[in-house]
């Protein structure tokens, strides 16, 4: 097995995570290839390695409908249920060097610039840390999101829409997807239907980690997800065990 930390400059569209030119935008698995280890049909073994466990999934999943240019209510809400969960978000993030705050600023728009130009691509450390720097208002505590967000936007020079670019890069990733918590302490986005007890993991092979059910005698898929700090192959450089997922 290829251990390869190896993070990519480009990035896709929508539900598909590859860009125009069928580049992969993240390598969650870095260098490993697929293996699998069953001739039945009805299942599907993989080798892997689990990344962590939803320990709270927060409420609120981000609708198509909602108006562009403006942050979806459910980012504000999920901002708040970090800290009833106990979570500092000045803190520092555990598993990448910023503040929880800068990761969830991150992970509501997977990492993305989905606006800079026709091919979606990764974003930019300025650009992914919007959230963060619209916090930074003088009146934090006092004023909420979107005054933050507008006031932020004012000082932007002639010609420039980043605010606007990164808000309805928000909505896009975030529609129909809800925020997590793992029980390693690292934030995620992963489908509306995703449980508290889901599992996280990385399939050998696979650009992205990915939701599962454990059931009897297995595992039942769930989706794709993004886990911020564990996109660009982390999960297999670890020291941790391989182990065999049996996807029923």
């Amino acid at each position: 097995m290829q251990c390869q930390y190896n993070p990519i400059a480009t990035m896709q569209a929508g539900d598909e995570l590859r860009d125009g030119n069928c580049r992969p935008m993240y390598r969650a698995a870095g260098a490993t290839l697929m293996e699998e280890a069953s001739d039945n049909w009805r299942e599907l073994i993989l080798r892997g390695k689990r990344v962590t466990k939803i320990v709270k999934v927060l409420p609120g999943s981000v609708n198509w409908d909602q108006p562009g240019g403006k942050l979806p209510k459910e980012c504000a809400i999920w901002l708040e249920e970090l800290k009833r969960c106990g979570i500092d978000l000045d803190s520092a993030y555990p598993w990448h060097h910023e503040s929880c705050l800068a990761a969830v600023s991150r992970t509501i728009i997977a990492d993305q610039d989905k606006y800079e130009s026709w091919v979606d691509q990764r974003a930019n450390r300025t650009f992914g840390l919007t959230l963060d720097t619209a916090c930074q208002h003088p009146d934090r505590g006092d004023v909420d999101l979107t005054t933050m967000f507008a006031d932020l936007a004012e000082k932007e020079t002639e010609g420039e829409n980043n605010i606007l670019r990164y808000l309805n890069t928000t909505k896009r990733v975030c529609a129909r997807r809800v925020f997590f918590l793992g029980q390693n302490g690292c934030f995620g986005l992963a489908p509306a239907d995703a449980r508290d007890g889901d599992e996280i993991c990385v399939l050998f092979g696979g650009e992205v980690p990915y939701v599962i059910r454990e059931v009897d005698n297995g595992f039942e898929f769930v989706g794709e997800s993004y886990c911020h700090g564990f996109m660009d192959g982390e999960a297999v450089c670890a020291k941790s065990s391989v182990d065999m997922f049996r996807l029923l």
